[in-house]
């Protein structure tokens, strides 16, 4: 039996040789690589000859023996050569981390497997430096993804002549070419600002963002974690957008430019006229993304039900431990990604949203002039509060809201229109909006309108925290309104650390694990190991 498994390994082994050195004779070229693989099948051809005349040549057993083991120790390490030579031709990389620290986004692999058109990368690294190694790795993930990419890297002190062609004045710098178009980067090369590079390179468009100000909205131009979205900002500016403010009332008109329209979390409401010009940048096609928070901007809120909206004046409280965190009252709302409808701007979310003092946020169902979906609802033992101001705050059928409750809402406008100046209350909206119940199907897609009942989604406070979903969620809804599909990924984010969310009843579990079980277990086990060693030990005979 023994003599047979040798054989058969003996065997396994020459047909292994065989086939590497088959793919190693037969890849040609000129690089010292492929000369490697030549003198490989070579020395591989020689071997199996050899096995073949040794096997039947009669000589003493002895040296037969020894040569046979010889000749078995070089196939083993030639085959060992031809593994890691076919290993490196269909090289396949495995990120083990938590956070897939190492690994490309889902939505840069969207991006690069998209690429049509060519694009030169020059990058200008001192030899063997730190810089140049992290990217080299980074450059190797992009080729996994796509062909589309040619990659040269350049010692600005070995090559002086071209770096100066290419402009280069810093030790560290990275081209990107495509025809007659140019990026450069000359301080960052992470992943997000090469990605950044890459789609204005092969999209050659740029989407422009504009937000709102002049009714105490948050903020992008500072970082204040409650009132701000400088976070946001930042994001979108690294993915082939760009943000800016604009006052409304001040300048009297939306600019043709803003391809989206974001108003956050407003604290004084919008002037008739302000309204107006809304209607009028909607009925020309653009897009709306409001966030309006807990009591505030009466009049704005209601000029939603124009395109099948309701913003109902109202605070939306969550009971359920699963949907809340601990140390947060009942105005803090977990949304896990079960909660949301199938919809582009949801579908790739991996990690759950959170908000706070948040309003419901509810769609016509009889309203056949838009396409609505209710985008997201809370659990089924919450409610809308009706009563948030005066109280007493408790459910009450027939007066509040039940859950599950809507608290998003989207809206495409399949007939862009503009209601004349002066139907601005919510009596007036709601009668010329259902008077018109036209075939959906005749109609010609226009604007898209997200509507959320919270600003909180977008402070900084949430954006920044890697174990929330806030700012993919948000940032979907943008590259959903300007169809830029493959911008509907997770993001990657900065660091390696990722907290958990607890809710209440996992805070207890945990405490209750830590404090009363690991403790008991030991002492259990403890007084088991005694008491074993004790009735285990030796017996005295008796008399």
């Amino acid at each position: 039996m023994a003599i047979k498994h040798k054989n058969f390994l003996y065997s396994v082994i020459l047909i292994s040789l065989c086939l590497g050195c088959s793919y190693t004779f037969f890849t040609e070229g000129q690089d010292i690589k492929d000369n490697l693989r030549q003198i490989l099948a070579g020395f591989g051809i020689l071997s199996m000859f050899a096995w073949f005349v040794l096997a039947r040549t009669s000589i003493n057993p002895a040296k037969k023996n020894l040569l046979s083991s010889l000749l078995i120790a070089m196939m083993a390490f030639l085959l060992l050569i031809s593994t890691n030579m076919v290993g490196a031709q269909f090289n396949q990389r495995f990120d083990v981390t938590t956070s897939q620290h190492h690994s490309l986004s889902a939505q840069s692999k969207a991006i690069l497997k998209d690429i049509q058109e060519p694009i030169a990368i020059h990058a200008f690294f001192l030899a063997s430096s730190g810089e140049e190694k992290n990217f080299r790795m980074l450059i190797d993930a992009f080729s996994e993804q796509t062909s589309q990419l040619t990659i040269a890297f350049h010692d600005p002190h070995k090559d002086p002549i071209l770096a100066r062609q290419y402009g280069v004045t810093q030790l560290a710098e990275v081209i990107l070419k495509k025809g007659d178009q140019t990026q450069r980067l000359d301080s960052i090369f992470s992943e997000e600002v090469l990605i950044q590079s890459i789609l204005s390179l092969s999209q050659g468009r740029h989407h422009e963002v504009c937000f709102s100000v002049g009714h105490q909205e948050l903020l992008i131009d500072q970082y204040e974690p409650l009132s701000s979205m400088q976070n946001l900002l930042n994001k979108l500016e690294s993915q082939n957008y760009t943000g800016k403010n604009i006052n409304i009332m001040a300048m009297q008109a939306i600019p043709k430019s803003c391809s989206v329209l974001v108003i956050a979390g407003p604290k004084l409401d919008f002037a008739p006229f302000e309204i107006e010009l809304l209607a009028e940048y909607i009925a020309k096609g653009k897009h709306l993304y409001a966030l309006i928070d807990v009591g505030t901007a009466p009049l704005l809120s209601a000029s939603f039900a124009r395109y099948g909206i309701f913003i109902k004046d109202n605070a939306v409280l969550e009971p359920s431990p699963a949907h809340r965190i601990s140390g947060g009252d009942l105005s803090y709302a977990v949304l896990n990604t079960t909660d949301f409808a199938v919809h582009p701007t949801a579908k790739t979310l991996s990690t759950n949203i959170l908000m706070q003092e948040i309003r419901s946020v509810e769609i016509d169902a009889d309203n056949r002039s838009q396409a609505l979906v209710e985008l997201a609802r809370t659990s089924h033992e919450s409610w809308a509060e009706t009563q948030y101001l005066e109280g007493p705050i408790e459910k009450n059928p027939g007066i509040d809201i039940l859950g599950p409750v809507s608290v998003m809402a989207i809206s495409e406008i399949q007939e862009p229109e503009v209601i004349p100046i002066g139907k601005t209350s919510p009596s007036t909206i709601q009668d010329d909006v259902t008077a018109k119940n036209k075939d959906q199907s005749t109609r010609s897609p226009g604007a898209k309108i997200i509507v959320i009942g919270s600003s909180s989604l977008v402070i900084d406070e949430f954006t920044s925290r890697p174990d929330l979903g806030n700012l993919d969620l948000f940032l979907n809804g943008i590259s959903w309104m300007v169809d830029e599909t493959e911008q509907l990924h997770s993001r990657t984010r900065d660091g390696n650390v990722t907290p958990f969310l607890l809710n209440p009843q996992q805070l207890r579990l945990i405490i209750l694990i830590a404090l009363f079980l690991s403790p008991a277990t030991l002492l259990f086990g403890a007084i088991a190991t005694w008491y074993w060693k004790k009735n285990s030990g030796p017996k005295t005979a008796e008399a």
